[in-house]
């Protein structure tokens, strides 16, 4: 025996329960909740989207006013969290020095870039798309003392964060 769902009169959001009617199916009836459902859906869109125009026309004007509106799935404005560590604090000019980057995002990391600071702009030493982040960086040979390196992490949503920058001593 299948079952019909019916709204009652005095609550929208409840459903009584009785034995269908004639030829009516359980496919029938579910047919109708859903096709009920989807109208209430569209309705309350409807609803809130009217509430919302005059806000996006004053938008359209130049008024600077924003407004995002999605159906479904979950938007990720927040960056991801990442640091960074060499496995040697002191490495000889030439030679390399392993960095390891810790990432995290809610919603998993995309890639993790591994950056040396130079003459205040940075220099993209590699990309590492896979955990663990690594990447083995050469020491410059060009007389300084001690080189900066940061990471910086790409969520799935192209949300970027970078790294604190950490000091490695060069020795000739």
């Amino acid at each position: 025996m299948s079952l019909m769902l019916l709204k009652s009169a005095p609550r929208p959001t409840t459903y009584v329960v009785r034995p269908p009617r004639g030829r009516e199916t359980l496919g029938a009836v579910r047919r109708l909740f859903l096709k009920r459902r989807i109208a209430g859906s569209v309705s309350r869109l409807l609803r809130r989207t009217a509430a919302l125009l005059p806000g996006g026309l004053l938008a359209a004007c130049g008024g600077g006013l924003s407004i995002g509106i999605g159906i479904g799935g979950d938007f990720d404005f927040s960056a991801p969290s990442v640091s960074v560590a060499a496995a040697q604090a002191s490495v000889q000019a030439g030679q390399s020095v392993l960095l390891v980057a810790a990432a995290a995002d809610e919603n998993g990391i995309e890639s993790v870039a591994f950056y040396r600071l130079d003459g205040g702009g940075a220099v993209l030493l590699g990309t590492d798309g896979f955990a663990p982040f690594e990447w083995q960086a050469v020491a410059p040979t060009d007389g300084r003392a001690s080189m900066f390196v940061f990471a910086r992490a790409t969520d799935g949503a192209g949300n970027r964060a970078d790294s604190a920058a950490v000091k490695i001593v060069i020795t000739p």
